[in-house]
């Protein structure tokens, strides 16, 4: 007798077991179906991504490559704090193998300090604000140190 109470409880979790896994197998048809559609309305070209065409995503990427340039170590101090009216050869060239490679996704690339002309990046560029992504950085001797990506 004890044997077929055993059987009953075998075959109810057999049948619990049996309904979850089809639920499981169930959720993924429909996830991947989802997800063959979605790709079906996305499409790619041969080196060219979505990340580096996004213009949200390439304020991000200068905004942190000119954070990183004016956080840069020179005679025991930050770029940032030393940096006054125009760059010395040092800054000038860290600052053209920084940016120049922005130059490849934007017709123009231009950093500077309040608007002036530099021997590095020359003269500002002027073009309207839809065409351009600036950013805008205060520096400590209340200068604004720009650079604007004009596409």
């Amino acid at each position: 007798m004890t044997i077929i109470k055993n059987k009953k409880a075998q075959s109810g979790e057999t049948v619990t077991w049996i309904v979850a896994t089809l639920i499981i197998i169930i959720i993924m048809v429909i996830a991947i179906y989802g997800s063959s559609l979605l790709a079906k309305t996305k499409t790619f070209e041969k080196g060219k991504s979505e990340l580096s065409s996004s213009k949200e995503n390439n304020n991000l990427i200068a905004t942190k490559c000119l954070t990183g340039y004016l956080s840069t170590n020179k005679e025991e101090a930050k770029i940032y704090s030393i940096i006054k009216e125009d760059f010395d050869s040092y800054d000038g060239n860290l600052a053209k193998q920084i940016f120049e490679p922005f130059k490849n996704d934007y017709n123009s690339v231009w950093l500077g300090i309040d608007n002036q002309n530099n021997n590095y990046f020359g003269e500002k560029p002027g073009v309207s604000i839809n065409q351009k992504i600036d950013i805008n950085i205060k520096l400590n001797n209340n200068k604004n140190m720009e650079l604007v990506l004009v596409r």
